[in-house]
């Protein structure tokens, strides 16, 4: 996972996911469809967002934290293959989704002297990976 500007996002793709706006009871769904740069207005502004290509295999967290935006980015073609594991988890204010799906990705710790210096897998980071259908 890696931290992102806005001008790294790549517009040109198809994306799954939702925003939720500062000013909105709800978020708005994504359903394989394009984003645009109009998405980072000012006011309103994404209090938090997820969006997914399947076809690139790239998660996008966007959280606005203190009035900046902070947004991260999984190549998934980039990280190794099973070191993740996949959980899904409920929604209440999707509309149209019952469930959404993450990825918690694991890394391999140092070894560890109170646990005869074996190494571990520790969590690293969490991505999202579309909607359960």
């Amino acid at each position: 996972m890696k931290k992102i500007n806005i001008s790294d996002i790549d517009f040109s793709i198809n994306y799954q996911g939702y925003y939720w706006y500062s000013n909105a009871k709800h978020p708005i769904v994504v359903l394989n469809d394009k984003l645009s740069e109009k998405l980072f207005s000012r006011l309103p502004f994404i209090v938090e967002a997820n969006f997914y290509s399947k076809e690139n295999n790239l998660s996008i967290t966007i959280k606005n934290i203190d009035g900046i935006y902070s947004l991260h980015q999984v190549n998934f073609n980039d990280t190794i293959e099973n070191q993740g594991t996949i959980d899904e988890y409920i929604v209440h204010d999707l509309e149209g989704i019952s469930k959404i799906r993450m990825l918690q990705y694991w890394e391999e710790s140092e070894q560890d002297e109170f646990l005869e210096n074996m190494s571990t897998l520790i969590p690293s980071w969490i991505a999202f990976i579309g909607f359960v259908n």
